[in-house]
């Protein structure tokens, strides 16, 4: 929709409300003395409560209904996200990211894609923390994350009864019985081998959708319908031979 039909299709109400906070931002501290930052964001705002942007933009979004540069677009993202999410928030957001992880067809790195440029820069510092480095210069949307580093934020973000729980599931799925990092270190393997046989890589969905949900009975099916279940047998005969 347009601008012109969000007004219209918005309450009297939340136009009110709007207008209020445009009127009384632009007068605190004394009228004229925002800056055009502030002023910038100060319109984001209003524009968000009468719906003609979403809650939560894509950068395309911005960039087509503000006809602006993407890095524009980022740059109002990122500070307004400032102004309103805490570390509980950014959490659930790196959270809500690795539900849908893609898998290279090499096998060998996961690749997060998010838009919001603060909840990269909040996932770039907690995987620098855990000593894994991060590249940005392919896109600064997308990271990438080796088998080590996605296993070690996962192991940093999810409490110890989740974990315990999530372990127990692969485990009746065939997976060795071991620690939470043993069973998702061959959770790995296993989804590499099978990506490398598939078209695409969004069958890792299918098993990090009800891991990170805390969905631990639908775990087991969801290896099942993803094929997983013959990868499992097969890596298990692998290792019985060579062993």
């Amino acid at each position: 929709m347009t601008l012109d039909q969000h007004i219209k299709n918005a309450s009297e109400q939340t136009v009110r409300d709007a207008l209020h906070l445009i009127l009384a931002r632009y007068l605190t501290p004394s009228f004229g003395s925002l800056t055009k930052r502030d002023i910038d964001l100060l319109i984001f705002t209003a524009l968000e409560r009468i719906g003609y942007i979403e809650d939560d933009p894509s950068l395309y979004s911005l960039v087509q209904k503000l006809r602006v540069t993407r890095g524009k677009a980022r740059g109002l993202l990122y500070e307004r996200e400032l102004r309103r999410m805490g570390e509980r928030d950014l959490d659930e957001k790196v959270r809500q990211a690795l539900r849908r992880p893609l898998i290279q067809k090499q096998g060998e790195l996961f690749v997060l894609e998010i838009d919001n440029p603060l909840v990269i820069d909040h996932l770039r510092s907690k995987l620098q923390t855990l000593g894994h480095a991060t590249d940005s210069s392919f896109s600064p949307s997308l990271v990438k994350l080796s088998d080590d580093a996605i296993i070690d934020l996962l192991e940093h973000m999810l409490d110890a009864k989740h974990k315990e729980r999530a372990r127990k599931e692969f485990v009746k799925a065939g997976f060795p019985d071991n620690s939470f990092q043993g069973v998702m270190k061959d959770v790995f393997k296993a989804l590499a081998k099978k990506v490398a046989d598939e078209a695409g890589s969004r069958i890792v969905e299918q098993v990090f959708g009800p891991l990170m949900d805390g969905a631990f009975e639908k775990i087991g099916k969801a290896m099942a319908d993803a094929g997983l279940d013959t990868v499992i047998k097969k890596m298990q005969k692998e290792k019985a031979s060579t062993g």
